[in-house]
């Protein structure tokens, strides 16, 4: 099947259609964006990821569940013939709890050591659900970040072309991490030509042995030529590359990136909140209530929530203009490696962190904030009726045409490293009475200003913000 995609009348996509196991329309996994980069003029906008499109966060989780599945297919390692379901409850909503319930009684024990790597930003929340459908104690995951911590030492860096944002590290804090492993698995949302899994296979290759690799994405658009360059790295490096994705075809494009236009903001500076009541609880409980104005119709609730953990590491980070910050990182976001155990018990204590924080209005968005997805994505999940979506760094252009992806756009400053720019897409006018914004760690007031105003703007009268501290 060839179709050709439209963007607001400027760029032509050309989409050639060559796997397709399970029957998806495109309209199911994604809808085109115009975005300003030289390097790429359009993006697949994904409906599954959370991270520009609102989703019902169980959908995203049951993704990488479908990807595990695949995998433990291809890998021969799956005990069940048919696991349609999963991929039938990406088109349903309606079969979404039973297909959880489906992938939780059939967990894929893994033969061999494997580690899954899921890719910053977008795909770290989708690996990390991928990994969730494998136990045992031979199977653990991580995910590359792009955050530069001083005084570790990343087993692995490695440049990611086509991206706004190249370089990619990867911290694991046990010694000797990757040579106990004879599989790794890596993850990314969409394969274009498949350079970046390439150059990170090279990158490990560089230093280590394993011999065998699995690459899977949801999409996969190589070019026959992309796909001979596996063949050839597989020779040459005397290794095995299994690539798996959900959706296989080839997209063509000869349109020029859109220059024109700009990536324009839904915000009104002269709409602020200023009838502000903020709260502060530690592990659920209120410690100050700061009444900055009367209440009333117009005022914003704000409330401040602070979860204790040990599972803490302090880094110095090296910023996007050189200058060093120290910061608390999470042990178990995911970005430090994560094991079976680890992911069950983060599980539980997202669970009484929900519980903790209840009621919730029925119109409620979980935000997590760029690759810091998986955590608030999970927190989405045990919330009766809430939408889950992440922050990112990825400029894309709005528009108003039907099937869009994008009809909404703020931007504001990155809370940990102001001189990037962090966008917030497809958050609309009245959509939501509440905001849980979740963070790793507290963020200063200016950037909390910031957010309020902005929140404000779309009609929102509760945000919260969700922090970990020790």
């Amino acid at each position: 099947m060839k179709r050709t995609l439209n963007i607001l009348d400027k760029i032509d996509v050309d989409i050639q259609l060559v796997e397709n196991k399970f029957d998806f329309k495109l309209e199911d996994l994604f809808l085109m964006a115009a975005r300003r980069n030289p390097k790429r003029a359009f993006l697949f906008v994904s409906k599954l990821l959370g991270k520009h499109i609102p989703i019902n966060p169980k959908k995203g989780i049951l993704t990488g569940r479908l990807l595990g599945f695949i995998i433990g297919d291809k890998t021969r390692e799956i005990q069940i013939k048919n696991y349609n379901i999963v991929a039938d409850a990406l088109k349903n909503d309606d079969l979404i709890d039973k297909a959880l319930g489906f992938a939780d009684d059939n967990l894929i024990c893994s033969k061999k050591a494997t580690l899954f790597i899921g890719f910053a930003e977008t795909a770290t929340a989708l690996g990390n659900s991928t990994f969730a459908q494998f136990t045992g104690n031979n199977v653990h995951y991580i995910h590359t970040t792009r955050d530069d911590l001083e005084h570790c030492i990343s087993v692995f860096d490695f440049e990611e072309e086509h991206s706004h944002a190249t370089s990619h590290f990867c911290y694991p804090l046990e010694s000797k991490f990757l040579p106990k492993y004879e599989r790794i698995v890596l993850i990314d949302d969409e394969i274009t030509t498949g350079k970046t899994a390439l150059n990170l296979i090279r990158a490990i290759n560089k230093r280590y042995h394993i011999k065998e690799y699995v690459v899977a994405s949801i999409l996969d658009w190589r070019t026959e030529d992309c796909i001979k360059k596996y063949d050839e790295i597989e020779r040459e490096l005397d290794i095995k590359i299994r690539v798996i994705s959900i959706l296989k075809g080839q997209a063509s494009c000869f349109s020029p990136s859109i220059q024109e236009i700009g990536a324009n903001c839904n915000f009104d500076e002269n709409k602020q909140a200023r009838n502000i009541i903020q709260e502060f609880y530690e592990d659920g409980v209120l410690k100050l209530d700061k009444k900055e104005s009367t209440c009333n119709e117009n005022t914003m609730f704000v409330r401040n929530y602070f979860f204790t953990t040990d599972n803490y590491h302090e880094f110095t980070r090296s910023l996007s203009n050189r200058d060093k910050k120290l910061y608390s990182y999470l042990k178990f976001s995911g970005r430090f490696g994560m094991s079976r155990e680890n992911l069950e018990n983060v599980e539980k204590i997202i669970y009484d962190i929900v519980d903790k924080m209840k009621p919730f209005e029925k119109e409620i968005l979980v935000l997590g904030t760029e690759e810091f997805m998986y955590i608030p994505m999970v927190m989405a999940s045990f919330i009766e009726g809430a939408k889950y979506q992440s922050t990112t760094r990825s400029p894309i252009y709005v528009g108003n045409e039907d099937n869009y992806a994008v009809k909404h756009a703020f931007k504001f400053k990155n809370p940990f490293d102001k001189n990037i720019t962090n966008y917030i897409y497809n958050i609309g006018q009245g959509m939501y009475k509440e905001i849980l914004f979740v963070t790793e760690r507290d963020i200063n007031k200016e950037i909390k200003k910031e957010l309020i105003d902005l929140f404000y703007n779309v009609g929102v009268t509760k945000l919260n913000f969700v922090y970990f501290t020790k």
